[in-house]
């Protein structure tokens, strides 16, 4: 968003708006709001960052394999390896999932139901 200063007249404001920018003026509550919405996003970005590096970290410690010489994920063996570990289905319940990260094997002989017929 582009924040204009309060005294930017209309026709400068449709102009630049006409241009594709989403340009409004500034006002106190406006220009909070943006600023309490950017900082939002800010923090949970950088939480994001932070669990993607702390689960990173965990996978490479638990499954190596997964990773090759230059740290890059081997998504063939990824796939190769969920695929194992869930029996080859495509689709896990929510069952399925708490099954796995509690190290629990998920029945081989039993199909989930959406991947039934």
């Amino acid at each position: 968003m582009l924040v204009l200063p309060d005294d930017v007249s209309d026709p400068d404001l449709d102009r630049i708006q006409g241009l594709g920018f989403d340009a409004r003026r500034n006002s106190d509550a406006e220009a909070r709001e943006f600023e309490e919405r950017r900082a939002a996003i800010e923090a949970a970005h950088a939480e994001l960052e932070e669990v993607t590096e702390r689960l990173t970290r965990v996978l490479r410690q638990r499954h190596p394999q997964l990773f090759d010489s230059d740290g890059n994920m081997r998504e063939d063996e990824y796939a190769r390896m969920m695929l194992a570990r869930t029996g080859g289905r495509k689709y896990l319940s929510r069952e399925d999932i708490i099954a796995l990260e509690e190290g629990r094997p998920l029945p081989s002989d039993e199909q989930s139901p959406i991947d039934a017929p």
